[in-house]
């Protein structure tokens, strides 16, 4: 049996320091493999089944949420011993990826209530890597080469679920956290939040890059307790100049899933035919995270 899946493409790169040290890291861990256990986000995960495919310099791996407290002590006769925390299936099907290093790029498969793509970060950190790393979606190339052609951006626009669990949205900025604050402090569940960049087309935010707009989309996998995202729109209101009209972009459509069929072992995805095709899938899409490092950087 075969199941068809889908996987998105991030960039998974170092903060203000350059992709080669995450590399280094990688290939200094991958010297002697071991399964480990790490925490982010109030949950421990277990990764394993880290291969390092020295060819295509490419990480592959699964990651599982595990139990946050040990089972029960077990007794062998007078030997007595913990067991080891569990994988447990009731918290989602374990994520897939497969990590390139240079210049930061990987494609995840993850289930709604397992293991997200926001985990590498911390993954990276216990391989090694001691600096900041973000985590922020591919945008399609047209939708990026029509955010790099807008001179303007008057407004982004956030729908949100839930404004309980969003440090993370709130360390944005000033004006997106005092907005969710002052709406959450009022009794909001569902609110809308438009961050207005100035009063006037002429006055807005003149766009360099497509890269700051990107990262609002890394917000988008952010999760609640109960494992609920609560971005539910991203859009941009951007114009060519003073005289053309606000157009609305759609971010949270910008990302272009990539279908791969995967073996079935049971119920369950065989994981290393999964860590294979999404191996194979990075590496065929290699040209399009150099075009898209070099129209960023």
């Amino acid at each position: 049996m075969a199941r068809e899946i889908k996987a998105f493409m991030f960039w998974v790169t170092p903060v203000d320091h350059p992709a080669s040290g995450a590399r280094d890291a990688v290939v200094e861990y991958m010297k002697k493999p071991a399964a480990f256990e790490f925490s982010h986000g109030g949950h421990n995960y277990l990764a394993e089944e880290l291969t390092w495919n020295s060819q295509r310099s490419i990480l592959t791996g699964t990651v599982y949420r595990i139990r946050t407290s040990a089972l029960p002590v077990a007794v062998n006769g007078t030997k007595t011993h913990a067991l080891p925390l569990g994988k447990d299936e009731a918290l989602g099907e374990p994520m897939c990826f497969a990590y390139w290093p240079d210049p930061g790029a990987a494609v995840v498969h993850y289930a709604h209530n397992g293991p997200r793509h926001s985990v590498m970060p911390a993954l990276l950190s216990k391989m090694g890597y001691p600096n900041a790393i973000a985590v922020e979606p591919v945008i399609r190339e047209d939708m990026l080469q029509q955010l790099q052609s807008k001179q303007y951006v008057q407004a982004v626009e956030f729908a949100l679920s839930d404004p309980d669990g969003m440090q993370e949205l709130r360390d944005m900025g000033g004006s997106v956290g005092h907005a969710i604050k002052m709406l959450k402090d009022l009794g909001g569940v569902n609110v809308r939040v438009e961050v207005t960049m100035g009063h006037t087309k002429g006055e807005g935010l003149v766009v360099n890059t497509a890269k700051t707009i990107a990262r609002t989309l890394a917000k988008i996998g952010t999760t609640t307790a109960d494992d609920h995202s609560p971005v539910r729109t991203v859009k941009v209101k951007a114009s060519d100049g003073d005289d053309a009209p606000l157009e609305e972009l759609d971010l949270l459509r910008a990302r272009e899933p990539i279908f791969l069929t995967i073996d079935e072992q049971g119920r369950h995805l065989d994981r290393t035919d999964c860590q294979k095709k999404l191996s194979g899938a990075l590496n065929e899409r290699k040209d399009v995270f150099r075009r898209q490092a070099g129209n960023q950087g």
